[in-house]
């Protein structure tokens, strides 16, 4: 099986490889894999398809996360995907869904997610701990939301039949925190989160956000420094600001990718960024010198190229 599935994703890589001869022929298909509606992965996954359709003709799927746009990587179904390193990491480790291990190879690191743990400030749960035994969302099925909600509450001592566990996806956790079906939801995401500014701003549902850098040393002792503190501002929101964990983002592509290929892609990248920018405020994270930063995920030898060209350090 495992090299069955290896050589679709070789299959889905060809037109991508394709895609970087001198041959002017049609455009091939690339599919990136973006994330939920509210986020930010798609938006920035459609900004950068409009600047890669110039020389693709791309999809920009939505998706649930990072933990599907990887298992999309793998089987070849996407060439491009956005992910977060601690989902990286398991399948670099081979702890992924699939059990074995992946090369996967990154294009650059693009910015920081937050964890949010959004309560409902009306039915008194307050912190991880005080979610015990109460409904709440960890994130939908194939999230990277999922991954970290659920480690978080390892982390507080909590397992999951300690809690009422909803999968949703974050409209769909925003519509049952409104309901009253559940009492609190996780989700990581780049700041700010459109739909949870939107939910604020509405003012008919009473919401706070807890502070989980407490968590951070145990995350930390347990996966390595894919996890970090992070710091929700006020601004961001008008809630209380609050420390949390971060976690950075990268644009991965399977190690088998042509270096002409991820070279191509990087280099588009930035010339997206305007494009990126003005689709959401986490575009203007990236940069030539943050991007090299995709620990635990190797740089492809094309996007390191590419960096070495702009004499990033």
């Amino acid at each position: 099986m495992l090299t069955a599935l290896a050589g679709a994703a070789l299959t889905g890589a060809a037109p991508l490889l394709a895609g970087c001869t001198e041959d002017p022929g049609p455009r091939p298909r690339l599919s990136l894999a973006t994330g939920e509606n509210g986020g930010v992965y798609q938006p920035l996954g459609r900004a950068l398809g409009t600047t890669l359709d110039s020389r693709w003709r791309v999809e920009a799927a939505p998706t649930a996360g990072s933990v599907e746009n990887l298992e999309r990587l793998r089987t070849g179904r996407a060439q491009v995907a956005f992910t977060s390193v601690d989902v990286a990491a398991q399948d670099l480790d081979g702890l992924g869904s699939f059990g074995s291990k992946y090369q996967l190879r990154a294009l650059g690191e693009l910015y920081a997610d937050h964890v949010h743990l959004l309560i409902a400030t009306n039915r008194g749960a307050y912190g991880v701990d005080g979610l015990a035994g109460r409904p709440v969302s960890t994130g939908a099925a194939g999230s990277g939301t999922e991954v970290v909600a659920t480690r978080l509450f390892a982390a507080a001592g909590i397992t999951l039949r300690g809690f009422e566990q909803h999968k949703l996806g974050l409209r769909d956790s925003i519509a049952a925190l409104r309901a009253g079906i559940i009492d609190a939801f996780f989700f990581s995401s780049g700041l700010p989160c459109t739909a949870i500014a939107e939910l604020v701003a509405s003012g008919d549902l009473e919401v706070g956000l807890i502070d989980l850098s407490s968590y951070v040393p145990t995350l930390q002792s347990q996966y390595g420094e894919v996890y970090s503190t992070g710091w929700i501002p006020n601004s961001i929101y008008t809630l209380t600001s609050v420390s949390t964990v971060a976690i950075a983002n990268v644009l991965a592509v399977p190690a088998a990718m042509s270096e002409s290929a991820a070279y191509q892609l990087t280099r588009l990248l930035f010339v997206a960024k305007p494009r990126l920018s003005a689709a959401h405020p986490e575009g203007r994270q990236l940069d030539p010198r943050s991007a090299l930063g995709t620990y635990p995920v190797p740089l492809h030898p094309g996007a390191e190229r590419f960096y070495r060209e702009q004499k990033a350090p």
